[in-house]
């Protein structure tokens, strides 16, 4: 029984990553909250991860204080697997998102100077990672309305510099039959774009002809490539007990 438990929430996890790529957030929440209900009890790597996502759907819909709620959850149970565990440190991300939302400026800079320098020295996420970049945009909105303007301008320009190499490689790399950005990381681009575009505004960004992260993401029916462009732990359950938590603290 625990099996078709746990098979169902893997599956429903699934999907909802899926809503979520795609930039449907009221329904993925339905879904991530049910696979929630069954997940908690087990206060593990997949719990913490339902948590996580459930805080971005949350967030997509403008929930931010619920939101915020989720993301801390996340932190706390990520926390166990080391301070510079990549989920950990997406979860301090949607803390801070949530922050930005309900206009706490202050509170969203300190979480993100934080973590800022744990996410460019993390050897999965590092300072061209879409999640990265997201941070970034996250510090240079909350410092634009702390009338702090030349400072988030410096540091959006350097974000668009840094997305726009990114993405010349990556089109290159597409062109070439190599690899190419997955779901995720398209949809999180085109989130660091329209970040981009409230602190520097449209006048000031150059114009991008690159197919790479033109998919439309909202009632796109397009499937990810394969299980691994999903969740980090939910991607895979064979990664899953090795994180396996035995017991709460």
């Amino acid at each position: 029984m625990a099996a078709v438990e746990s098979g169902n929430v893997f599956r429903q996890a699934q999907e909802s990553t899926r809503l979520l790529i795609q930039g449907s957030y009221v329904e993925a929440e339905a879904p991530l909250r049910a696979a929630l209900e069954t997940a908690l009890a087990q206060k593990n790597a997949e719990t913490f991860t339902i948590e996580m996502r459930l805080a971005e759907s949350l967030i997509g819909q403008g929930k931010f204080i619920e939101a915020e709620s989720f993301a801390h959850k996340a932190v706390l149970g990520f926390k166990r697997f080391g301070c510079d565990d990549e989920d950990l440190l997406d979860s301090h991300v949607l803390v801070a998102e949530s922050l930005l939302g309900q206009r706490k400026y202050m509170e969203t800079v300190e979480v993100i100077e934080g973590i800022l320098q744990g996410l460019e020295s993390n050897m999965r996420r590092g300072p061209e990672h879409p999640t990265t970049l997201k941070c970034k945009c996250l510090l240079a909105q909350a410092m634009k309305n702390q009338c702090k303007v030349a400072e988030a301008i410096a540091i959006a320009k350097q974000t668009r510099d840094c997305m726009d190499e990114v993405l010349v490689k990556a089109d290159g790399l597409e062109k070439m039959g190599s690899r190419k950005l997955n779901p995720f990381e398209r949809h999180t681009f085109q989130k660091v774009d329209a970040m981009l575009v409230k602190v520097l505004g449209q006048e000031n960004l150059k114009p991008r002809k690159m197919s790479t992260i033109e998919t439309a993401e909202t009632g796109s029916t397009r499937e990810p490539d394969t299980d691994c462009d999903l969740d980090s732990r939910l991607a895979s359950k064979e990664s899953l007990p090795s994180r396996q938590i035995s017991s709460a603290p």
